[in-house]
């Protein structure tokens, strides 16, 4: 068993409270995620030995990791909201990482699009209420709200998207967003009235207004689904769908990548060409993922991709953990937790993590509280 120290990243989006009550910690500095893993961009620590060159020593312990932990797990804590971004897939990736490299664009550039070659499916489980928006509203909905929000005027192509409510109308729509600024648009907005059936996405818009007013992407809610999870619930987004978390905590877990091609409400590098070539401009409606509650028993979050798996567990006295698959991280985030591994047994507090090997195995569990597991994708867990 091996005891991680997260890696905290100190993003402008932050909480100053979310991580540090979590962690036990007293910094009025701004904390907006908690890593647990080996990408080589912040790995954790074990034992003042960074995981990914621990992993890399001693291949054989991590079974299949020994090529890399193909997962991340992360706490996520937003005050602020984040940039409406999309993922590349695997290949996507591969292609794009290869092409800036062989440009010479540092990796830490900020005009870089490609941090690493993988991937970065990614599921948030929310800790607290917790709003994003997520995928392309349905288009008949959309042309709705922008004629009751009296903005469709502002832009050339909304006539030919409401005559034909189709991919390609769409398209030219989103382009114009995207690449023609508006500067009438913050003032429409700002003049709307929050009431009626789409009062949500007014109130949404006005507080994307107060970060970004010069951004057309402050109409996000009218193009976008405006979702809101109640803790433990969870959305799975994969390649090319566009989001942005705008509220809340969450426990997060994707694929060991850090690829992000940005649309709008950040301040940071946006390459426009590259974002067409990867968003998913269909519409697309994440389903909200519900595990039923059970004390003393894994409950999985299903995902369709290899690299994770992501498990919660509420625990009162004592069960087995059985199937987990080398290696699982497990993290304390309410109460108390005892491990009992084959050789040894390790005793963890709110907001403590270790990793278990194959080595550990078979194992067991004894406490009060609640945890997350997770591990490799298509364990075996029952």
């Amino acid at each position: 068993m091996l005891y991680l120290k997260p890696a905290l990243q100190d993003y402008a989006w932050g909480s100053q409270t979310v991580v540090q009550d979590l962690l036990g910690i007293k910094t009025p500095e701004i904390i907006a995620e908690m890593w647990l893993g080996a990408h080589p961009k912040a790995p954790s620590m074990v034992a003042g030995q960074p995981l990914d060159r621990l992993i890399a020593a001693e291949p054989q312990r991590f079974g299949k990791a020994g090529k890399g932990l193909s997962y991340l797990l992360k706490i996520l804590a937003a005050e602020a909201p984040l940039s409406i971004q999309v993922h590349p897939n695997k290949t996507q990736a591969e292609m794009g990482w290869a092409r800036e490299e062989a440009a010479g664009i540092p990796v830490e550039s900020p005009f870089r699009n490609y941090r690493d070659d993988n991937h970065k499916p990614e599921l948030i489980m929310a800790l607290s209420p917790f709003e994003a928006l997520c995928g392309i509203r349905d288009y008949r909905q959309m042309a709705e709200i922008w004629q009751e929000m009296g903005i469709g005027d502002l832009f050339k192509a909304f006539a030919a998207f409401c005559q034909a409510l189709d991919y390609e109308s769409f398209k030219a729509l989103y382009q114009e967003i995207l690449y023609q600024p508006q500067p009438e648009l913050a003032k429409r907005l700002a003049k709307l009235k929050i009431k009626g059936k789409y009062s949500k996405e007014i109130r949404c818009a006005q507080k994307l207004l107060s970060f970004y007013p010069e951004d057309n992407f402050i109409l996000a809610p009218f193009i976008m689904n405006l979702l809101y999870l109640e803790p433990f619930s969870a959305i799975y987004l994969d390649a090319g769908i566009p989001h942005a978390y705008l509220h809340g905590a969450g426990v997060e877990i994707m694929a060991s990548g850090d690829n992000v091609l940005r649309a709008g409400l950040s301040p940071k590098h946006i390459d426009k060409a590259e974002l067409l070539k990867i968003v998913e401009l269909k519409p697309y409606l994440p389903e909200i993922i519900q595990p039923e509650a059970e004390n003393n028993k894994l409950l999985r979050y299903p995902v369709p991709v290899k690299d994770f798996s992501l498990f919660s567990c509420q625990i009162d006295g004592k069960m087995e953990l059985n199937g987990l698959k080398n290696p699982a991280i497990v993290l304390v985030l309410e109460g108390k937790l005892e491990i009992k591994g084959a050789v040894e047994n390790r005793y963890l507090s709110k907001g403590e993590a270790i990793m278990l090997l194959q080595e550990d195995m078979p194992l067991s569990a004894e406490g009060e509280g609640y945890f997350v597991v997770a591990m490799p994708g298509n364990a075996g867990v029952r």
